[in-house]
């Protein structure tokens, strides 16, 4: 998957381990790899730019539980929220639900620049 993890603008690779729960991120910047722990079986990966930094947060999301977690690039602080939601564009669920919680800023949740709190 793709993301701009390290916020220089560019594509980063990512790959999700969903046994292991490990990120592995190869950053444009550097071309270093940061191997992260953030997941593990049966978490699907959901990325994106929770927070409104600019940058991608790592994000996951546990159907079985129907909890969201994001890891905010902000503050490295964890967010979770309850709800079995979808993302328009890679969530599970049917497209009629909510969007995946956004890191609280000022109150608000959403899902992304595409979502309006609720």
């Amino acid at each position: 998957m793709r993301g701009d993890f390290d916020g220089d603008g560019k594509n980063d690779l990512a790959v999700f381990h969903d046994a292991s729960g490990l990120w592995f991120i190869k950053y444009s910047s550097t071309g270093a790899v940061a191997t992260i722990g953030y997941g593990g079986t049966g978490y699907l990966p959901v990325p994106e730019n929770y927070d409104g930094d600019g940058m991608t947060d790592l994000a996951v999301y546990h159907p079985p539980t129907g909890l969201w977690f994001v890891r905010s690039s902000l503050n490295g602080g964890t967010t979770s929220e309850l709800g079995r939601r979808t993302h328009p564009h890679r969530g599970p669920g049917s497209p009629g639900q909510r969007g995946p919680p956004r890191v609280s800023l000022g109150g608000c949740w959403s899902a992304s620049r595409r979502h309006t709190c609720r």
